[in-house]
């Protein structure tokens, strides 16, 4: 597999780097594990910002699902927590602040939240 990645690749102009790329043993739990080695299985792993992982679907069938990785999920809600001390923390713009709030407040009261 390994000597064939990197044909495809090269026909879409992209290359694999050799020291971050690898095979990973990634199957079901209740799979028995492919013949051919006795590594273990990984639970998840990490992909282009995200976390791969096996879980169930609404029919009970294991499917691959994912979720945003936690570095870049924390990183995330620190921007946005920065973003809110600095924008409504000034003093020039607090009255522009609490007018919003109050906007908030009265469309969320309206519609009966």
């Amino acid at each position: 597999m390994q000597a064939v990645l990197p044909k495809r690749f090269d026909k879409y102009g992209l290359r694999l780097h050799p020291e971050k790329t690898r095979l990973v043993r990634f199957y079901p739990p209740s799979a028995s594990p492919p013949s051919g080695g006795g590594s273990q299985r990984q639970r998840s792993f990490d992909l282009l910002g995200f976390t791969l992982y096996w879980g169930r679907s609404r029919k009970g069938r294991w499917v691959v699902q994912q979720k945003t990785m936690k570095s870049r999920f924390r990183r995330a809600l620190f921007r946005i927590s920065m973003w809110c001390r600095e924008s409504f923390m000034r003093p020039e713009q607090l009255g522009q602040t609490s007018t919003w709030m109050a906007n908030v407040r009265l469309s969320s009261s309206a519609q009966g939240r």
